[in-house]
């Protein structure tokens, strides 16, 4: 499940995604390009404990980011 904000021809996009295992978060994928060009790709999950996703949400906040595409 996951988020895209691009324009016309993906070349400036901000995509973030969760990947689950069960019922445990698992993966925050962070996909970021511009000008056609790739910015960031990663894992950008900073928990080293299993997080339960059950009754969880998927909030995007970009308020105050900085992220200008």
């Amino acid at each position: 499940m996951g988020f895209e904000f691009s324009d016309q021809k993906r070349e400036n996009r901000f995509q973030v995604s969760i990947s689950a295992n069960g019922q445990q978060l698992s993966q925050v994928h962070a996909d970021i390009a511009r000008a056609g060009k790739t910015v960031l790709d990663s894992n950008i999950l900073q928990y080293s404990d299993p997080l339960k996703l059950a009754n969880s949400q998927l909030i995007l906040q970009m308020l105050g980011s900085g992220l200008v595409l």
